[in-house]
């Protein structure tokens, strides 16, 4: 993303005006730190100084003249930038190898700087969704020229869309300080995703709006804005009807910037073009709600200019719709990603009618509920078999297996599975069942077993029934308190903690019998000694 189309996003605001809601507020003060490798700063220093206050970092900068015209220049190396818009902070290299913030140089009270210009060869901040204030046009005359120009535009309030929500409760990142799914953090380019302890902290000042993490996230804990899932499935739904006869329709779906090429291109009549500001926002749920409301096939316009995150999220998403569709009896051939130039013959591969075998469900349907009832209804219309399809590992669907001789049912896997794929039993005897439909392969089971007994296996299981039912893992005889006779604990939980403790030095003989007992005969024991 570049640095012009970061910027689009910003709103000026004027003074005392009030920031809408749900946006994001920016305040400059015009102070600007341009560094680079050596005297190569001092045009865009000069270009700068009449209208910034300009803090300029070099080698070699000890003979310009510093102070007249809104300039401090010094001689030195940055090495590190962190921060924001209005907030940047920057250190340089000190003498034996060491670096110390420079805010001491700053105009601002704070010590920070509202913009950055980097010059460096090689920039230091090397995210591939630009940071907003941030600009390194490196050798290119032409980007160092709409840089100043964007600079000296970037003084005073601002307020940006808030792009994406998060619901910590739909979230699989962590439990009980243990990790879980990561899809989200591994695909930000604008690196706005963090984890902290067991769930993800988005930071919105450093969102850019791609609604990569969207498309990757397998609950829908992260969701997007503009559009909001809602709005694309009303905008599907709009199409879909309008279909009255003749061969089935095809969604295109591109960026704005695709579409004088989809204009140019002249695609056949049957294509229904869907513009959508981030690609990743329409995502898998949708091409395969859009399948089972009567779409001849979805294809996907490739923008060449996004960041090598979201085209790589998008190639690896609809290869596993395509291993999903092939695996309910459908083609995978009418989910496509394709470049610009690749949409008419895309649309004319399509078959030419496709049956309506579900109607579209409600807007606020959860990502995977709609996902899952899409791929069951087009299953039903289909002749796909029902035998389970192989799945590549961290795809969100699979089972669990259980080492049932190293299973002692103390249920800690049941204790952090945040999606209630397991459901317990403790009477008559203890019980531990496992539903497919709620899978989401996270990981957290694994570690949260102490006795290491758990597998994941990452399948899609196209039979609806035996995915939803709670299928039993394993089950347990209960132990009798040697003292009432109480059943009250598992025989393997009992057998295994009696392991554990053996030979203990504090406990003894008489405490290992102990354990034996009931709660309340145990401490009726204790009390009478």
């Amino acid at each position: 993303m570049t640095p012009s189309s970061c910027l689009a996003a910003l709103t000026p605001l004027a003074p005392g005006a009030a920031v809408a809601s749900g946006a994001v507020l920016f305040e400059s003060r015009g102070v600007v730190l341009v560094f680079g490798d050596g005297r190569s700063v001092v045009p865009a220093v000069s270009a700068l100084a009449g209208i910034l206050k300009v803090v300029a970092f070099a080698p070699d900068l000890s003979e310009f003249k510093s102070g007249g015209a809104n300039v401090v220049a010094v001689g030195g190396r940055i090495v590190s930038i962190s921060g924001e818009f209005g907030a940047f902070h920057a250190q340089a290299a000190t003498p034996g190898g060491g670096a110390a913030d420079i805010g001491r140089f700053s105009p601002n009270a704070d010590g920070s700087f509202d913009l950055v210009l980097d010059l460096s060869h090689k920039p230091l901040l090397s995210d591939n969704i630009v940071r907003l204030g941030y600009f390194a046009p490196q050798a290119d005359q032409a980007a160092l020229a709409d840089a100043i120009a964007g600079l000296c535009g970037l003084v005073g309030r601002f307020s940006k869309p808030k792009f994406v929500d998060y619901e910590a409760s739909l979230c699989t990142h962590g439990a009980k300080g243990l990790r879980g799914c990561t899809q989200c953090l591994q695909v930000c380019p604008a690196r706005a995703l963090r984890s902290v302890g067991d769930v993800v902290a988005l930071d919105p000042r450093l969102c850019q709006g791609c609604a990569s993490c969207t498309l990757a996230c397998p609950t829908g804990a992260l969701s997007f804005k503009r559009p909001s899932r809602a709005a694309l499935r009303a905008s599907l739904r709009r199409m879909l009807e309008r279909r009255k006869s003749g061969p089935s329709p095809v969604i295109v779906a591109h960026v704005p910037e695709s579409s004088a090429r989809v204009e140019a291109d002249r695609l056949p009549a049957r294509a229904q073009t869907l513009q959508i500001d981030a690609l990743p926002a329409f995502g898998e749920e949708l091409w395969i709600e859009a399948l089972a409301m009567g779409a001849a096939g979805v294809v996907l316009v490739r923008d060449a200019r996004a960041a090598k995150e979201e085209q790589a999220l998008l190639d690896r998403k609809v290869a596993e719709a395509q291993v999903l569709l092939r695996g309910i009896g459908v083609s995978p051939l009418r989910v496509a990603l394709v470049a610009s130039g690749a949409m008419a013959a895309a649309v004319d591969a399509m078959p030419q009618n496709a049956a309506r075998v579900n109607e579209l469900l409600a807007a606020g349907t959860a990502k995977r509920r709609a996902l899952l009832a899409a791929l069951d209804a087009l299953h039903a219309a289909s002749d796909g078999a029902g035998a389970p399809v192989a799945l590549a590992p961290g795809m969100p669907f699979g089972e669990v297996l259980v080492n049932r001789a190293h299973c002692t049912l103390c249920f800690g896997c049941a204790n952090v599975c945040p999606a209630g794929a397991f459901a317990v039993e403790a009477e008559p005897v203890p019980r531990l069942r496992f539903i497919e439909a709620n899978c989401l392969q996270c990981g957290l089971c694994e570690p949260g077993c102490p006795e290491h007994a758990i597998a994941l296996k990452p399948r899609f299981l196209p039979d609806a029934a035996a995915r939803s039912e709670a299928r039993l893992l394993h089950e347990d005889e209960l132990f009798s308190c040697t003292a009432c006779d109480t059943p009250f604990i598992s025989r393997r939980l009992l057998a295994s903690s009696l392991k554990r403790i053996a030979g203990h030095p504090v406990l003894g003989p008489e405490g290992v019998q102990r354990l034996k007992m009931c709660p309340a005969c145990r401490q009726h024991a204790t009390m009478a000694d």
